[in-house]
Protein backbone atom coordinates (compact mmCIF):
# COMPACT_ATOMS: atom_id res chain seq x y z
CA UNK A 1 0.00 0.00 0.00
CA UNK A 2 2.99 2.22 0.49
CA UNK A 3 2.82 2.87 -3.25
CA UNK A 4 1.65 6.68 -2.23
CA UNK A 5 5.35 8.39 -2.70
CA UNK A 6 6.15 11.52 -0.78
CA UNK A 7 8.77 14.03 -0.09
CA UNK A 8 11.20 12.33 2.66
CA UNK A 9 10.23 15.27 4.93
CA UNK A 10 6.53 14.15 4.63
CA UNK A 11 7.22 10.56 5.07
CA UNK A 12 9.06 10.86 8.20
CA UNK A 13 6.30 12.97 10.01
CA UNK A 14 4.00 10.50 8.76
CA UNK A 15 5.69 7.53 10.32
CA UNK A 16 6.26 9.75 13.62
CA UNK A 17 2.04 9.31 13.56
CA UNK A 18 1.54 5.72 12.61
CA UNK A 19 4.27 5.29 15.19
CA UNK A 20 2.00 7.47 17.67
CA UNK A 21 -1.20 5.25 16.68
CA UNK A 22 1.15 1.75 17.06
CA UNK A 23 1.26 2.65 20.72
CA UNK A 24 -2.39 3.90 21.33
CA UNK A 25 -3.58 0.17 19.85
CA UNK A 26 -0.83 -1.67 21.85
CA UNK A 27 -2.23 0.39 24.80
CA UNK A 28 1.32 1.97 26.00
CA UNK A 29 0.32 5.51 25.00
CA UNK A 30 -3.13 7.55 25.12
CA UNK A 31 -3.65 9.29 21.94
CA UNK A 32 -5.14 12.78 21.74
CA UNK A 33 -5.59 15.91 19.31
CA UNK A 34 -2.26 17.40 21.52
CA UNK A 35 -0.95 14.42 20.92
CA UNK A 36 -0.88 14.36 17.33
CA UNK A 37 -0.73 18.37 16.83
CA UNK A 38 3.04 19.19 16.84
CA UNK A 39 3.48 16.31 14.14
CA UNK A 40 0.35 17.27 12.25
CA UNK A 41 0.87 20.94 12.64
CA UNK A 42 4.89 20.39 11.40
CA UNK A 43 3.13 18.68 8.07
CA UNK A 44 0.84 21.93 7.61
CA UNK A 45 3.79 24.11 7.90
CA UNK A 46 6.09 22.17 5.46
CA UNK A 47 3.48 22.25 3.00
CA UNK A 48 1.80 19.13 3.36
CA UNK A 49 -1.77 19.09 1.33
CA UNK A 50 -4.18 16.51 0.87
CA UNK A 51 -4.88 17.45 -2.77
CA UNK A 52 -1.12 17.31 -3.87
CA UNK A 53 -0.64 13.97 -2.05
CA UNK A 54 -4.49 12.71 -3.55
CA UNK A 55 -5.08 10.92 -0.25
CA UNK A 56 -6.05 12.51 2.91
CA UNK A 57 -3.71 12.61 5.70
CA UNK A 58 -5.35 9.96 7.90
CA UNK A 59 -5.16 7.07 4.65
CA UNK A 60 -1.89 8.20 4.55
CA UNK A 61 -1.18 7.11 8.07
CA UNK A 62 -3.71 4.49 8.06
CA UNK A 63 -1.09 2.63 5.31
CA UNK A 64 1.83 2.68 6.95
CA UNK A 65 -0.23 1.97 9.90
CA UNK A 66 -1.09 -1.46 8.63
CA UNK A 67 1.81 -2.08 6.38
CA UNK A 68 3.94 -1.91 10.21
CA UNK A 69 1.77 -3.47 12.17
CA UNK A 70 -0.60 -5.18 10.65
CA UNK A 71 -1.08 -7.96 12.97
CA UNK A 72 -2.94 -4.87 15.56
CA UNK A 73 -4.12 -2.94 12.92
CA UNK A 74 -6.23 -5.68 11.50
CA UNK A 75 -7.71 -7.40 14.52
CA UNK A 76 -8.65 -3.73 16.13
CA UNK A 77 -9.87 -1.59 12.95
CA UNK A 78 -12.74 -0.04 14.97
CA UNK A 79 -9.93 1.23 17.31
CA UNK A 80 -7.55 2.26 14.63
CA UNK A 81 -10.67 4.14 12.85
CA UNK A 82 -10.61 5.99 15.76
CA UNK A 83 -7.43 6.73 16.36
CA UNK A 84 -7.19 8.29 12.95
CA UNK A 85 -10.00 10.35 13.59
CA UNK A 86 -8.08 11.75 16.30
CA UNK A 87 -5.44 12.81 13.18
CA UNK A 88 -8.24 13.83 11.07
CA UNK A 89 -9.82 16.49 13.90
CA UNK A 90 -6.37 17.85 14.29
CA UNK A 91 -6.20 18.33 10.58
CA UNK A 92 -8.95 19.92 9.91
CA UNK A 93 -9.09 21.39 12.96
CA UNK A 94 -5.68 23.85 11.88
CA UNK A 95 -8.12 25.27 9.21
CA UNK A 96 -10.09 26.68 12.14
CA UNK A 97 -7.34 28.44 14.19
CA UNK A 98 -7.22 30.99 11.71
CA UNK A 99 -9.32 33.77 10.75
CA UNK A 100 -10.03 35.84 7.25
CA UNK A 101 -7.16 37.73 7.93
CA UNK A 102 -4.74 35.57 8.86
CA UNK A 103 -4.12 35.64 12.52
CA UNK A 104 -4.51 32.90 15.22
CA UNK A 105 -7.89 32.84 16.87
Amino acid sequence: MMSDKLEPRFEILIEQLADQIQEALRGEATLTEADVAPVVGRLHEEGFDNRSARRPLWTLVEDRVVDKYPEPAIHRRAELQSLLGVIRDAWQGLGDLRDTSGRPR
